[in-house]
């Protein structure tokens, strides 16, 4: 049975949260989407886990805007099961990657997946430049992280820096990985050794055991 908490740790699990507040004894935020599909892409990805963990949220979804609401019923309180959901919610990741580093991206999206249990997405720096920077006009809590390499192509470079004034000037928070200096096989290695140790550690933090893959043994179990 999850832990109920008192005011003291609700007010310090509070702090470790972005834009959740109490609202009559129930963990709440509101999210903001440029478009209805947005909205209900992501209310999808929560719903989603919400029924793998089977501890559901009050989704309320109008147009662009959603509501999420996380309250333990079965005890009538704010337990740690709803700020655990609150820390996924707010944990979708964003990977961008340069030409070249697509497989390290991938491989890292993939062990973010299965070893920390949380959503990711990769994509094409150029092309994050085009239509992928669109979505970033309205609050998300999808956040963003650059693999780098050491010597990009100029135009890749480029877009680096448009990059990160674009997102420093919507108050976004981002992280940047930077390859070794090497040739292509080398940063790739690198990367994907500092990567694979990063999402253990990751679900170490989360307080998640990055072994079991039940989702996977489902699908085995199927085929």
């Amino acid at each position: 049975m999850s832990e109920i908490l008192d005011e003291n740790k609700i007010k310090e699990s509070l702090e470790a949260l972005d834009g959740w507040v109490i609202k009559n004894n129930i963990l709440y935020k509101k999210f903001s989407f440029k478009t209805f599909m947005n909205a209900f892409s992501f209310m999808n990805i929560v719903a989603d886990h919400s029924e793998k963990i089977n501890h559901h949220p009050k989704l309320t979804n109008e147009y662009n805007i959603l509501e999420i609401e996380l309250h333990t019923h079965s005890l009538n309180a704010i337990t740690e099961k709803d700020f655990s959901l609150a820390k996924f919610i707010d944990n979708v990741i964003c990977i961008y990657y340069p030409a070249g580093l697509q497989a390290t991206a991938i491989r890292y999206k993939n062990c973010l997946q299965e070893n920390t249990k949380i959503h990711a997405i990769a994509e094409d720096v150029i092309e994050s430049c085009h239509n992928g920077i669109v979505p970033w006009v309205e609050k998300s809590s999808v956040r963003p992280i650059f693999i780098q390499g050491k010597d990009d192509h100029i135009k890749t470079s480029e877009r680096w820096v448009i990059l990160k004034e674009f997102f420093d000037g919507k108050g976004i928070d981002y992280r940047v990985i930077n390859s070794i200096d090497g040739n292509i096989l080398s940063k790739i290695t690198s990367l994907i050794y500092l990567l694979d140790y990063s999402t253990i550690y990751a679900s170490i933090l989360n307080n998640t055991d990055p072994s079991p893959v039940d989702p996977i043994d489902f699908i085995k179990s199927k085929l």
